[in-house]
């Protein structure tokens, strides 16, 4: 994986007996996305990709070949990939606001995740979700925010509401569990983040307020 010549990533092969450039393929080029880490499982290529702030898991042949999206548990964020490139298994950890971090088991015989030892709050998630939607900055950039709430919540702009938002030094803040957010949600409450960019923080600021 490499960033020279594309700001987002790409994947490369190339000889070991010649390390020049000269030689490099690209296998996976880059694409809209950043890809955020890569890993080999059973003869197949796993990249994580940076997709609006949420995590996306895709897989690809040792030729490039796109073999398409691994369903995820849900809007969250995916970490610590971990695969062998003679076996079909790949073990990835993932994280949502209704999901405490928990290692799954991805088989690509079945095409279907499993929870390895999967943490057990005494929170139920299932009367709960989250939904993604995007502000419109003063520039038209569209910013992604996460809202997680009971289901059916009519959102109407009187529900109490912690907003928790971070835009700095290239840090994507992305959809994760805290364990104090369950007791706010259960109360009536309404749980928001949102994936600041620096230049808008300090767009926001007004003319000579410190940061």
């Amino acid at each position: 994986m490499t960033d020279l010549q594309a700001p987002r990533r790409r994947i490369v092969s190339f000889d070991l007996a010649h390390l020049d450039r000269a030689g490099w393929r690209t296998v996976v080029p880059e694409g809209p996305n950043a890809i955020e880490s890569v890993t080999l499982t059973g003869n197949a290529i796993a990249l994580q990709y940076l997709v609006d702030v949420r995590s996306e898991l895709r897989l690809f042949g040792l030729d490039g070949k796109d073999l398409g999206a691994v369903t995820l548990p849900g809007i969250g964020t995916l970490s610590g990939m971990s695969g062998r490139h003679d076996a079909p298994d790949l073990f990835y950890g993932f994280t949502s606001p209704l999901y405490a971090s928990t290692v799954f088991v991805y088989r690509r015989s079945g095409g279907t995740s499993t929870s390895f030892e999967a943490a057990r709050p005494t929170f139920d998630p299932a009367g709960y979700e989250t939904k993604q939607f995007f502000a419109i900055s003063r520039d038209g950039t569209r910013v992604p925010y996460f809202v997680t709430a009971r289901k059916h919540l009519t959102l109407n702009g009187g529900n109490p509401t912690l907003l928790y938002a971070y835009g700095g030094f290239a840090v994507s803040l992305t959809p994760a569990y805290r364990p104090d957010v369950p007791a706010w949600l259960e109360r009536g409450g309404v749980y928001v983040t949102a994936s600041l960019r620096v230049e808008g923080v300090w767009r926001g600021l007004a003319p000579g307020r410190p940061a």
